[in-house]
């Protein structure tokens, strides 16, 4: 029961810091940013979180199953049958986009940028990857790796929108960009 307790506390401080690095990020975005700032990183950030939810394919989770199943296979071959397939979905959409921009583009609201959306578009296979690579670590046991995955690309935006207040810079496409990294 020990470690069980361990694990969760770990999991839920790890939480704690997801939401208290989102809400801290939000604070500054909307005052680096202002509404067009706070509009564009959220208007990214919802293109790339539709692109994760739809390319992730559910192999993370599926990965949970199998490694904690003991199942036939290994933990390599579980690993390659979801990092290879994620990464690949992800790219999908920038994969159709860019040889058909031409004939998408006038379709686009003049509201989204070309980089906004690039931007959004890019994150993708990042986030899918990151996603379902978390998720074999979950299935490993590994939830020092899992939680690190979570926390740690809010906590990197929340440094680099401290470094932005720090040089007084309040450009939208500095934050877009510092999101996508």
């Amino acid at each position: 029961h020990a470690m069980f307790l361990r694990q969760s506390l770990l999991l839920f401080l790890a939480q704690a810091f997801l939401l208290g690095f989102g809400v801290l990020n939000n604070l500054l975005v909307a005052y680096l940013g202002g509404p067009e700032g706070k509009g564009s990183i959220y208007l990214v950030q919802l293109i790339s979180g539709v692109g994760l939810i739809s390319l992730n394919l559910g192999l993370g989770p599926a990965s949970v199953f199998y490694l904690g199943n003991h199942s036939r296979y290994t933990p390599q071959e579980i690993a390659t049958s979801v990092l290879s397939p994620s990464l690949l979905a992800g790219m999908l959409p920038l994969a159709i986009l860019v040889p058909n921009w031409p004939w998408v583009r006038p379709f686009l609201s003049e509201k989204l940028s070309g980089l906004h959306l690039w931007v959004a578009l890019a994150a993708i296979p990042a986030l899918t990857l990151t996603w379902n690579t978390s998720h074999l670590f979950l299935g490993n046991g590994d939830m020092r790796r899992f939680n690190l995955l979570r926390v740690l690309p809010a906590a990197l935006f929340f440094v680099f929108m401290l470094l932005l207040l720090l040089v007084e810079s309040s450009s939208v496409v500095s934050m877009v960009v510092l999101w996508l990294v």
